[in-house]
């Protein structure tokens, strides 16, 4: 009720609610009221009636927070916002502001995800180039210090090829006594200084392997020695593996050598087939070369 005396003045109102004056119903910047809303509406001067202020029971946002998301507030926190940082991995983003080009995203924990080179242990390869993850490359030189094994099946080989290189060590020295024959290093070991003895051949992988562990039983391979002769001859007079005779049976071809071929050149030709554990049967050669 106005007081007496005064004229009141009343605001184009409705008592409806959820109701907001259209267009038609204000003039620009002409207020109304939804007096059981509690809001207050305007029009504007291009023709928008625009919420002006309200009462409503839920409190209006005037603050903004974006709590452990790894976002925040660009500028005020109040007021028109916009919104700069980089969504956690918690929240569901990367927490990461760049990638590696060609790289790969992937997990480094349950909650960190990072951008480089996938890790062979993720199921990639750890490194940047093939050669570097020892991926081979058909059509450039590759080295392998690992046994290869190409299996083939029972209607195909399993490999073939136009040339085959073979490491061969070219020794000054003279043959007497004994030798060892690494076939890890060579397939064929020549000595040019003439032989002054009669001469003992060991075979071994190595001098940190045995012949016996790097063969299975069942497999077997080739060994060559040449051995230059002066006007007096020797010859290789006994056969080891491993250090020792023992579980090695020689078969020569024609019978084993008694002498060797004065001023020539004798080329020694050995096949070694493991037929147990530390057993193998030793099939030799004697050639001469003038």
């Amino acid at each position: 009720m106005a007081q007496s005396g005064y004229t009141p003045i009343s605001l184009y109102y409705s008592t409806t609610a959820a109701t907001a004056p259209s267009s038609s119903n204000l003039a620009s910047g002409e207020l109304a009221i939804n007096i059981t809303d509690g809001k207050l509406y305007y029009k504007d001067t291009g023709g928008t009636v625009r919420l002006l202020a309200s009462n409503a029971t839920s409190t209006p946002v005037t603050t903004i927070s974006f709590g452990s998301t790894g976002l925040t507030p660009a500028t005020a926190t109040s007021g028109a916002v916009s919104v700069a940082g980089t969504l956690a991995t918690a929240n569901g983003g990367t927490n990461l502001t760049s990638f590696t080009s060609g790289g790969a995203v992937y997990a480094t924990s349950t909650s960190v995800l990072t951008t480089g080179t996938l890790p062979i242990a993720s199921g990639g390869t750890g490194a940047s180039t093939l050669a570097g993850a020892n991926i081979a490359v058909f059509n450039v030189p590759n080295t392998f210090t690992a046994l290869q094994t190409f299996a083939g099946s029972t209607t195909a080989a399993s490999l073939k090829t136009s040339n085959i290189k073979e490491v061969v060590t070219v020794s000054g020295s003279s043959v007497s006594g004994s030798f060892n024959f690494d076939v890890l290093t060579q397939s064929i070991l020549y000595y040019t200084a003439a032989a002054s003895g009669n001469w003992t051949v060991n075979f071994r992988g190595s001098s940190t392997a045995t012949l016996d562990s790097i063969m299975s039983v069942g497999e077997s391979l080739s060994a060559t020695s040449l051995v230059t002769q002066g006007a007096t001859a020797y010859y290789n007079s006994a056969v080891q593996v491993d250090g020792t005779s023992t579980g090695v049976t020689t078969v020569w071809q024609n019978g084993a050598p008694t002498a060797g071929d004065a001023s020539a050149l004798d080329s020694y030709t050995y096949v070694i087939i493991k037929t147990a554990s530390a057993t193998f049967t030793v099939l030799a050669t004697q050639t001469k070369f003038i």
